[in-house]
């Protein structure tokens, strides 16, 4: 049976994208909002920015800072070479930056990029930059991966303001290069900006702290691109399934899931039943389990694994053809949703955006394996 599935769906994926890598870009707008998406191939043979679009692009977005601009970084861990030096450049001609960081503290990398960039860490309770409780032993959590410039350039070299940059990937040579990641940039959305802002405050003030961020109205909002923005944790709604909840399902349907994590079984739950309702399901994990694998594959969703997955995305369209991406920094396990934070947003995805995001997707489909050890 696997066998057929196998012939099925690697007929169904190379529609999608030929033997070529995916584009490192694409370019679009999104209710008149200029949106730029990143994609993170590691089986790409390109050179230079097109092999490390992600942290390229990122080096690229400071160094055009300009010198009385500022930065704000959400970051999880930090390791790259390339965007350090293009934060110490920012610093030594004037540009402010701040983060709040929570991974690989210990990391020299990291620990240089904080001599130049005034930095709160998410790690012990008396210095926490993150709005997270602690949970048993353990300490909080600030895993979103996010930036805030004041002001820098497009790729085509135009001055933009107000630019958010958030996705699944760090800023380190593993996510950032070596492992299927995606990212957004969006240009000039005044209102997602500001709403990003005020996030960026409350973990840096390292209040409210909350086990139900996504409960206030600093937990979710929505840009003048459309772009929904759902912030963890979240003590009752599951806002990924909140999410396919509102997708229409039925014969034309399709859910493809692009996840470096999937335990979480009300996730589960919710593809086995748009499967059943005839949707064309597929998905490629990292690290599941298989009390959550098996019932996709008993189900009929189509079902690989790779070790070379930390996005946490999923791409969906509709019975009446409406598409749209949900991606972030949550992974799809129960702490990222209760106890870490985190974003997951939605995003609705022009057919260049889509068409993107599907080459992206069959790139990773290409490199990962059935066997994953269930069923």
């Amino acid at each position: 049976m696997r066998t057929l599935l196998a012939v099925v769906c690697t007929t169904a994926v190379a529609l999608l994208a030929t033997a070529a890598a995916a584009p490192a870009a694409v370019l679009t707008t999104l209710n008149g909002i200029e949106t730029e998406a990143q994609f993170v191939d590691p089986t790409s043979e390109a050179d230079g920015i097109d092999q490390e679009p992600v942290l390229g692009r990122m080096a690229q977005m400071i160094r055009a800072t300009p010198n009385d601009g500022w930065i704000a970084f959400g970051l999880f861990s930090f390791d790259s070479g390339d965007v350090l030096s293009a934060i110490k450049d920012a610093k030594a001609r004037g540009v402010r930056m701040w983060a709040v960081q929570s991974g690989n503290q210990d990391n020299p990398v990291a620990q240089e990029m904080r001599q130049y960039v005034d930095t709160k860490l998410c790690h012990t309770f008396d210095n926490d930059a993150c709005i997270a409780l602690k949970v048993g032993d353990g300490h909080p959590i600030q895993h979103m991966k996010y930036a805030l410039f004041s002001r820098t350039k497009n790729t085509g070299g135009a001055y933009r303001d107000n630019v958010v940059w958030f996705g699944t990937a760090n800023l380190t040579s593993l996510s950032g290069a070596r492992l299927f990641n995606d990212t957004l940039t969006i240009y000039n959305d005044p209102a997602l900006w500001q709403d990003f802002r005020e996030l960026w405050v409350a973990q840096w003030n390292g209040s409210p702290r909350t086990s139900d961020l996504y409960g206030l109205s600093l937990g979710h909002f929505t840009g003048t691109s459309g772009i929904e923005v759902a912030a963890s944790p979240s003590a009752t709604t599951d806002t990924v399934v909140a999410n396919l909840k509102r997708i229409t399902s039925g014969a034309g349907c399709e859910v493809r899931v692009l996840t470096a994590k999937l335990t979480r079984l009300d996730i589960v739950d919710r593809l086995v039943d748009m499967k059943g309702w005839g949707c064309a399901v597929a998905v490629v994990y990292g690290e599941g389990k298989c009390v959550a694998i098996d019932p996709l594959d008993e189900a009929g969703v189509l079902v690989k694994q790779s070790d070379k997955i930390h996005s946490k995305t999923i791409l969906a369209r509709g019975t009446a053809g409406t598409t749209v991406v949900l991606t972030g920094s949550q992974n799809f396990d129960v702490p990222s949703l209760r106890a870490i934070d985190e974003l997951h947003a939605r995003v609705p995805a022009t057919p260049a955006l889509y068409s993107g995001y599907l080459n992206y997707y069959a790139r990773a489909w290409y490199a990962a394996s059935w066997e994953h050890g269930c069923s």
